[in-house]
């Protein structure tokens, strides 16, 4: 069984969104006001995110917090 990480988990879950709007990565990145790696890194589970960030993709993606973090205890 794979190692739960959860900076991937929240990544795969801002993805998923992202895609959901039909946004591109690029797109993403331009309202967020962050660069494409950035925002790439952030959905790769290799950056870590901050709290001011799961704050201003909510209000970009038309959700709340809860949405990012869904279905995590179900993980182990």
């Amino acid at each position: 069984m794979r190692n739960f990480c959860l900076n991937e988990y929240v990544g795969e879950q801002i993805k998923k969104r992202r895609e959901e709007l039909g946004l591109s990565l690029s797109e993403a990145a331009q309202i967020l006001q962050i660069k494409t790696g950035e925002l790439a890194a952030f959905e790769y589970g290799a950056r870590e995110i901050y709290p001011d960030m799961i704050f201003k993709l909510c209000r970009v993606f038309r959700t709340n917090a809860g949405y990012f973090f869904d279905g995590i205890d179900d993980m182990d």
